[in-house]
């Protein structure tokens, strides 16, 4: 197995969502992106010289190759815990959840340089030949991958506000809405006890026909770690 030299977490924050605990296990490698036009730019006028205009830096771009790893905890009912969930949570940060548009915004905290960026997940590929160890049931307890992730930069909004003309105003009735004595009830949810063997994923597809739901579950629950659910565990199921 590759040799672990340090531990990393990486969350995700937008949206907020799970996060998970990573072992780095070769050098981390950091370049900047080729993409777009960036730097200083020299822009032509028509009959009026040339304009110098600063088009900013690209992107920064990482390579983490990283070991998914569960010791042995003689306190967890299954004496040691599979990584299976944990990489399906890298699977879906790769696509939009359910949902949503655009995949997660990703934090990492460790040594890795750049520590107060953003992140988000560009490639994502398992190293099966050299870092996967499974157990008697088929699940796995080590798990190596590459992480190719590229700096996450959020696009400039500029809201220009409308006016509405006097004569506008004046057309536009307003209605005042009853909401005294309205009670509205709470989104109904179903009860579901964990039994030995289980993963949110798991749940997820059972009980909610899709598995890549199972981040609603771990939401509705509460639950930092997914990896953490035990037999006789009561969870809300939406």
């Amino acid at each position: 197995m590759p040799r672990a030299d340090a531990s990393i977490s990486i969350a995700q924050i937008i949206p907020p969502g799970p996060f998970i605990i990573a072992d780095l296990i070769a050098d981390t490698k950091v370049s900047q992106s080729s993409g777009g036009t960036t730097g200083w730019q020299v822009k032509p006028r028509p009959r009026r010289k040339a304009t110098t205009q600063w088009f900013g830096t690209a992107p920064w771009q990482m390579d983490l190759s990283i070991l998914l790893d569960n010791d042995m905890d003689p306190a967890h009912p299954f004496g040691r815990d599979t990584v299976d969930i944990n990489c399906y949570i890298l699977e879906a940060w790769l696509s939009p959840p359910p949902g949503g548009i655009a995949p997660a915004v990703l934090r990492i905290d460790g040594p890795v340089p750049y520590l107060n960026r953003w992140w988000v997940l560009q490639a994502l590929a398992w190293d099966d030949a050299n870092g996967v160890i499974r157990d008697a049931r088929g699940e796995r307890t080590q798990q190596a991958a590459t992480l190719s992730l590229l700096e996450y930069i959020p696009a400039d909004i500029n809201i220009t506000p409308v006016v509405p003309s006097p004569a506008a105003v004046a057309r536009k009735v307003v209605v005042p809405q009853r909401t005294v004595g309205i009670i509205r009830p709470a989104p109904a949810t179903r009860r579901y006890t964990v039994v030995r063997g289980d993963t949110l994923f798991g749940i997820a597809g059972r009980l909610l026909g899709n598995h890549a739901l199972w981040p609603e579950i771990a939401r509705l629950n509460h639950l930092r770690d997914p990896n953490r659910i035990f037999p006789g565990q009561v969870l809300a199921i939406p």
